[in-house]
């Protein structure tokens, strides 16, 4: 099956987004880019503990910001996940159901296809 490769300019601008984030005061328990199979495209997942309280709303506008301020060129609002550490075991359900290559990433997670950050 095809995929869409991960460009290099979409790693340099998650781990920009990532920076700006952490610049910011936020925790991100993991970052990292996931091919998702029915979308047939990139995600750039990031766990987080704002994203649980005081929720998603709270980061997005902060997103933006780094974006206006950084300026990607590739990387959009809708190519990113926002997602609680509560949803962790998803992550996990779900990395490990891809048979593909694999990269044992943080805290002994499996990723498949994936581009991890930390």
């Amino acid at each position: 099956m095809y995929r869409r490769a991960l460009g290099q300019n979409l790693v340099e601008e998650g781990k920009l987004l990532v920076d700006g984030l952490r610049e910011r005061g936020y925790a991100i328990e993991l970052a990292f880019w996931y091919f998702q199979e029915g979308g047939q495209a990139w995600r750039l997942i990031l766990v987080m503990p704002a994203v649980e309280h005081p929720g998603p709303l709270s980061v997005y506008p902060v997103v933006r910001e780094i974006f206006a301020e950084k300026g990607p060129t590739q990387l959009r609002v809708f190519d990113i996940g926002l997602h609680a550490p509560s949803e962790r075991a998803h992550f996990e359900e779900s990395l490990h159901s891809t048979p593909t290559t694999s990269y044992v990433g943080p805290a002994g997670l499996v990723f498949h296809d994936a581009f991890v950050y930390q």
